[in-house]
């Protein structure tokens, strides 16, 4: 999918909470050792949702030192961030003019997409140039056939559907289907179903 948002040119950046060590571990591992020639930017310990909250240039990117105690190296301004390095915390502001300055362009829209409703999702859909994409698992799990050799079928007959319930006959939508509605832009099953977004 990274290979193919990049055939498509789209610019591509990771804002994880999670260690520079582990986004390193988990990309390697699931990607290949070149992994980061498949993004234009990492950020990791973004501290989401703060990473979406934060005013514009008052929460700054440090660049990750590996020989730091804590990481943290030296403080970044935009003009100072660099393809090439992974940066720890940051806000989406100097990330935007990060992306505005990189590819030469006054407006640009993000999608961003999280496997969190409130701290990716749902926060990142509160600005007007990002759409906020909730990556919800379950959606394919209620479409798979059920068979006697399936392990969801055990846990969906013991606790329904993720998505609601009947009640005196009528369907009710729950709470995390609500909030999905009416706060993401996007709900898909898989990242790799983003290829039916990118077709439209």
């Amino acid at each position: 999918m990274l290979i193919k948002l990049r055939e498509a040119g789209k610019k591509v950046f990771i804002a994880t909470n999670s260690h520079a060590e582990y986004t390193n571990l988990i990309m390697t591992r699931s990607i290949g050792d070149d992994w980061r020639s498949l993004v234009d930017f990492t950020a990791s310990h973004c501290g989401k949702p703060i990473f979406f909250k934060e005013i514009h240039g008052t929460r700054k990117f440090f660049r990750c030192d590996y020989e730091s105690v804590n990481l943290k190296g030296k403080e970044c301004d935009v003009d100072d961030l660099e393809e090439t390095h992974t940066y720890l915390e940051g806000n989406c502001k100097d990330l935007e003019e990060y992306f505005k300055k990189l590819i030469d362009k006054d407006e640009i829209n993000f999608a961003f997409f999280g496997d969190h409703f409130i701290t990716d999702a749902a926060i990142s859909d509160l600005h007007k140039n990002w759409k906020g994409v909730a990556i919800m698992e379950e959606l394919n799990h209620e479409q798979v056939e059920q068979t006697d050799e399936s392990q969801l079928v055990g846990y969906e007959k013991y606790w329904g559907s993720f998505f609601g319930g009947e009640i005196n006959g009528e369907w009710h939508k729950n709470a995390w289907v609500k909030f999905a509605e009416e706060h993401t832009s996007y709900v898909l099953p898989l990242l790799g179903d983003l290829k039916k977004l990118l077709d439209k």
